[in-house]
């Protein structure tokens, strides 16, 4: 579409107009493959722009036990599982971006406003979700409701910057979140919820590097997360909440750090796809020592790239069973690249 812009009145002008049909969606829903010279020239994509993905459980070894939601004609992202592994919730990004919830084989759309809803954590008991919405002013704010199709979403938080959840704390403590700073790039941030507690974010990691998808062990004592400040994507673990010291996990690459749900275990995703484990040694005390065995290989999971800071899979509580988004490529046409020469004629009339 197109519109006539006064640059004096800083406002639109008259009413939109058609210029174009069946453009392309991309990878990023924040991007469109169109673009216009300077001379006026129009170039966009057409054709290729379904996205189809799998989402699928897992077992250790890699075989696939059983699919989820297989080559639907939408983006899927942000897969969570449940306290209880009985339900998911999941971003599906189509014509709308919207949350859905799946139990017993059924997914419910979650909602229903029209904005971009993606990314969503499970409370500690399993009844409320915190999730991500760029609804009332495009910035993405971190929204929470119950976790069934009838109930109320609540705004958490609101800033000037873009920010998802990645984490809420096993003991329900805080609400772990991303946020975009045009400082210091993706930062780790604690906005506390427990009740009667005041709603004010805590900053955990700020530093010139990338510091994201942050995950507490379920002792409360250590936090894993992924930051580039060795130029690439690799995970650490620092003690929580006091971000003391550093311990290097991955060691040539990873990102998406996933805890066992007894603490023992810590699961990435390495450059290449591949679902990574350690095992963990930990000592708590004035001196705290956290020991962690060299990665080994579980299987190729060859996990999809997540929007954003989101992650592409999730792990049950006893660590037998992944929860995995594998990209299934593209349906429909080949792109193809249009050009439109004198589109804004329509505009001038």
């Amino acid at each position: 579409m197109a519109q006539s812009f006064d640059a004096a009145s800083r406002q639109t002008v008259g009413e939109a107009i058609p210029i174009a049909e069946n453009v392309s969606s991309t990878t990023s829903i924040s991007l469109a493959p169109v673009t216009v010279s300077e001379t006026g020239v129009l170039l966009y994509q057409s054709g290729g722009n379904i996205f189809v993905d799998q989402m699928a459980w897992y077992d250790r070894t890699g075989k696939i036990v059983e699919a989820v939601v297989d080559r639907t004609r939408a983006r899927v992202v942000a897969p969570a599982i449940s306290p209880d592994a009985r339900s998911v919730v999941f971003g599906r990004f189509g014509i709308a971006a919207d949350l859905w919830l799946l139990g017993r084989g059924t997914a419910q759309r979650l909602t229903t406003d029209g904005s971009l809803n993606g990314v969503a954590v499970w409370s500690r008991k399993g009844d409320r979700i915190a999730f991500n919405s760029n609804r009332d002013g495009g910035v993405f704010n971190l929204y929470q409701r119950t976790a069934n199709v009838t109930g109320h979403d609540e705004l958490l938080l609101a800033t000037a910057n873009a920010k998802g959840p990645t984490q809420w704390s096993r003991d329900g403590r805080f609400l772990i979140y991303s946020e975009s700073d045009p400082k210091t790039k993706w930062d780790i941030w604690l906005l506390p919820m427990d009740h009667g507690a005041e709603r004010k974010p805590i900053p955990f990691l700020r530093s010139q590097s990338n510091e994201f998808q942050g995950q507490v062990s379920p002792d409360g004592h250590w936090i894993a997360y992924t930051s580039d400040e060795s130029s690439q994507n690799e995970v650490y673990v620092r003690a929580f909440p006091a971000a003391e010291r550093q311990w290097k996990i991955s060691i040539v690459g990873g990102e998406q750090p996933r805890w066992s749900g007894d603490g023992k275990e810590l699961f990435f995703i390495s450059p290449e796809g591949k679902m990574m484990a350690i095992t963990v040694k930990a000592v708590l005390g004035a001196s705290p020592s956290f020991e962690p065995s060299k990665p080994q290989l579980l299987f190729e999971a060859h996990a999809a790239q997540p929007l954003f800071t989101a992650f592409g899979y999730d792990v049950t509580p006893d660590g037998k069973r992944f929860l995995v988004v594998t990209n299934a490529g593209a349906s429909g046409p080949s792109p193809v690249l249009n050009v439109i020469v004198n589109w804004d004629a329509g505009l001038k009339k």
